[in-house]
């Protein structure tokens, strides 16, 4: 299969804290990572690169084609640049709403779920240097929530997979592929 990178709006490529957060999970990874350099050399100079300050990231495919992996693989090839990984994976068929997210990352980054709110999500993902993947943006609500969730997080590095082909095709979207 075929990985599409996209590129969004204000050059996003599509594409003190506070808690007690409990210290970050690398993502699954195995020994043999083969194939996939230009991939990942894309990815890193969308996020990390010096063309302008970008701040998504989206890989795009179909089913099957390693996009989780590739995520996962990146964040290991770069963990000295990330300060921690957080990981949302979102439902298939009703992927929730930007509360329902934050309110995930709230908990991994350790805030009481009664003090989750999006300033203070962001201002610890942002402390701790975050990179967070948003997982299965596989559906039209899937990639406006993922678009709001971006705009909450504001500046802080976000890698998106999904199988959503329309990813930014809406007019005046602001996207370019």
């Amino acid at each position: 299969g075929r990985l599409r990178l996209s590129y969004g709006p204000r050059g996003w490529l599509f594409a003190s804290a506070r808690g007690s957060a409990r210290p970050p999970r690398a993502p699954e990874r195995h020994e043999v990572f083969i194939g996939r350099d230009s991939e990942l050399a894309r990815i890193d100079a969308a996020l990390l690169g010096s063309h302008g300050h970008v701040a998504i990231v989206a890989v795009q495919g179909m089913a099957g084609v390693g996009k989780t992996y590739l995520a996962h693989e990146f964040y290991a090839r770069h963990r000295g640049r990330f300060g921690s990984y957080r990981h949302v994976v979102l439902g298939p068929e009703h992927p929730g709403t930007v509360a329902t997210a934050m309110a995930v990352l709230g908990k991994q980054v350790g805030i009481d779920a009664a003090q989750v709110d999006e300033p203070a999500v962001a201002e610890v993902l942002r402390a701790q240097q975050a990179l967070v993947h948003v997982d299965n943006v596989d559906s039209a609500p899937a990639a406006l929530l993922v678009a709001e969730l971006a705009n909450a997080l504001d500046d802080i590095p976000v890698l998106v997979t999904g199988r959503y082909t329309a990813l930014g095709t809406a007019a005046g979207s602001g996207w370019t592929r």
